[in-house]
C-alpha cells in the first residue's frame, strides 16, 4: 500500500463505526488507541482523524538500512504529501 492509502485507512478506522471495519482498519484503530494512551501530552483528548492532522508512514524493508518515511497532511478532500525520504 502507498502512504496515502494507509493514511486514508487510518482516517476511516478512526471515523467509521467499528462494525464496518476491515481487519486492517481494526488493527489501525487499536494501534491508534494504544498510541493515544501512551501519549505524554495530556491535553490531547481526541480520537478521530480530521482535517489538519498529519500521518507519518514508515515503510520498512530492512529495519536498519532500508525504509521510506512519508508524512501526509489531511486536507478537506484527500491527502497532501508534506515530507518524504528514503534511508540509504
Amino acid at each position: 500500500m502507498t502512504g496515502e492509502e494507509i493514511a486514508e485507512e487510518l482516517f476511516v478506522a478512526t471515523n467509521a463505526p467499528t462494525e464496518i471495519h476491515t481487519p486492517l482498519q481494526e488493527y489501525l484503530n487499536n494501534e491508534y488507541k494504544i498510541g493515544l494512551c501512551s501519549c505524554k501530552n495530556h491535553d490531547i483528548n481526541f480520537f478521530s482523524m480530521s482535517v489538519g492532522d498529519k500521518v507519518a508512514v514508515k515503510h520498512v524493508i530492512c529495519p536498519v538500512f532500508d525504509y521510506t518515511l512519508e508524512e501526509w497532511y489531511c486536507d478537506s478532500i484527500g491527502w497532501t504529501k508534506t515530507y518524504g525520504t528514503k534511508a540509504i
